[in-house]
């Protein structure tokens, strides 16, 4: 961390990113270096490919998620952050900009390294064994003896909790609920935050649940359980399915099953697929093979724009029931 800290002391402007569709952990992640970035005195401003997930609006009521606009481009910068993810094609066309831009980029990042460019990374605070890249970002503000505030402990307790499935999954250890603690400790109120998150969904989100329920298919015995969903479903039955991890969890509680898939049809036609497993299935390098990435019980794909939802579809079952 050590170079990371240089790095950030020598910088005036600060940029922070993270990978398409954010998720809990990226997003949480980027808000605790904000504030920390802010802290130090630093011009710092966070810019992602996409705008937040409505679950985590109360983040932003203390961090200024910005929108990448293709045509305005990215600020200049003399240190970007990238988050949660160490490949730049998962930044899109952002990632594209920050390759070519000519300040220092680091990754903050707890999945495995799958590539590393030559001359890309100028440092990494990279831990594959991290329960989530939010708890990372809380070592370096404790490496630099930064004391953060509170908006920026519950952004922390968010990004673990929302990696960890609220403490139930394996990655949930030690280190982890130390780190939770700690959160706890100075402030943050874990029920709050889940209300915050998990209880303030539209009416039309139950809907969306029973769409993708009603569209279960069960292959291989009974141990792969799949599920697809269309825009025209969706807007047939006024319903939204913006995320699909109370799908996953339910499909993944039968007894039988040991992997499970749901693919959700965007806006625009391009298909997005989340992946989990129990024990046996690694879906991180079955989503590898298909161009996505994460963990091994819990991976996502983002297919290629013009690839069907069938065909995304076809493509997954056959990786999935080898």
């Amino acid at each position: 961390m050590e170079t990371v800290a240089t790095l950030l002391a020598n910088a005036e402007k600060v940029l922070i990113t993270g990978h398409v569709k954010a998720d809990g952990d990226c997003l949480g992640t980027e808000s605790v270096l904000f504030h920390l970035c802010k802290a130090m005195g630093k011009d710092v401003r966070v810019m992602n490919p996409d705008a937040p997930d409505s679950r985590f609006a109360f983040l932003a009521e203390y961090c200024d998620f910005e929108v990448f606009d293709q045509e305005v481009g990215i600020p200049t910068f003399d240190l970007a952050f990238v988050c949660d993810c160490s490949v730049l094609s998962r930044l899109g066309a952002l990632g594209v900009e920050l390759a070519a831009a000519s300040g220092n980029r680091v990754v903050v990042d707890h999945h495995p390294l799958d590539q590393a460019e030559p001359g890309l990374w100028q440092a990494m605070i990279l831990e594959p064994t991290a329960a989530a890249s939010g708890l990372l970002a809380v070592r370096f503000a404790e490496h630099l003896g930064v004391e953060l505030p509170l908006p920026a402990l519950e952004a922390a307790f968010a990004a673990i909790a929302a990696d960890t499935g609220w403490f139930k999954y394996s990655n949930a250890d030690s280190p982890a609920w130390e780190c939770a603690a700690k959160l706890v400790e100075g402030g943050v109120v874990p029920d709050t935050l889940y209300r915050a998150i998990h209880q303030n969904s539209l009416q039309e989100h139950p809907k969306g649940i029973g769409l993708a329920l009603s569209n279960v298919e069960y292959f291989s015995e009974g141990r792969v359980a799949m599920t697809k969903i269309s825009q025209a479903e969706l807007q047939s039955a006024g319903a939204i399915l913006d995320d699909t991890d109370e799908v996953l969890d339910i499909l993944r509680a039968v007894k039988t099953v040991d992997a499970v898939a749901v693919l959700l049809e965007r806006t625009g036609g391009s298909v997005k697929a989340s992946l989990r497993s129990k024990v046996d299935t690694d879906v991180r390098e079955i989503a590898t093979r298909l161009g996505g990435g994460g963990h091994v019980r819990a991976s996502g794909i983002s297919f290629q724009e013009g690839v069907s939802l069938e065909e995304a579809w076809d493509l997954l079952r056959r990786e999935l029931c080898i």
